[in-house]
């Protein structure tokens, strides 16, 4: 066994010896990554307008009510508000019955269609500040918003059409002077005119 001990030894001596002398590769010399592929297929682009809004907020928790709209916030300690301001939205959701309250301020919006809000019978107050609003829909000349909205922010829309409302600020939209008389001729409820 001692016999066997001293040839295991050199052969062990001699295997270390030749692991230790292969050449290992140079280090700093690295291969070009292989460039991707193009898509065949077009790549979608962001819209190349400038803005001076924020970048849109992240989708919050999960509703506790099932009729808020995906793309908003519906406060559970404030269930009769919808908060939609600031997502980069290009339309106005389905508004729910229950809301009293709608922000839609800080968004793409371009028109105020009937479907939006044809199930919000308890809208009193919207805030549609810093949009791009040049259409409201009018059907038979019943406008969309009912007859209980007190309030209607839109202080930088740009406005060719506006609804009967009782409030109305126009300030900070491409109105120019004089107002024409039949656009204020459909203002039957109105009590006060900012523009």
């Amino acid at each position: 066994m001692r016999a066997s001990f001293f040839w295991f030894l050199p052969l062990l001596l001699i295997l270390a010896s030749v692991a230790q002398g292969q050449p290992r590769p140079k280090p700093g010399i690295r291969r070009k990554p292989k460039p991707r592929p193009t898509p065949s297929f077009p790549q979608p682009h962001e819209p190349a307008e400038p803005t001076d809004l924020p970048p849109p907020l992240p989708p919050g928790p999960p509703s506790v009510f099932p009729d808020c709209p995906r793309e908003c916030y519906c406060p559970p300690d404030f269930p009769s508000a919808l908060y939609c301001d600031s997502r980069n939205l290009r339309k106005v959701p389905i508004i729910p019955p229950r809301i009293h309250y709608l922000y839609l301020q800080n968004n793409f919006i371009t028109e105020l269609p009937v479907e939006s809000f044809k199930n919000a019978t308890g809208l009193r107050w919207i805030n549609l500040d810093n949009n791009r609003i040049r259409k409201v829909d009018q059907i038979n000349g019943t406008q969309i918003c009912p007859s209980n909205l007190v309030a209607f922010h839109d202080f930088s829309s740009d406005l060719e059409n506006v609804p009967h409302l009782r409030y109305l600020r126009l300030d900070g939209n491409f109105l120019k002077p004089p107002i024409p008389l039949d656009l204020m001729m459909c203002f039957r409820l109105l009590q006060s005119v900012v523009i």
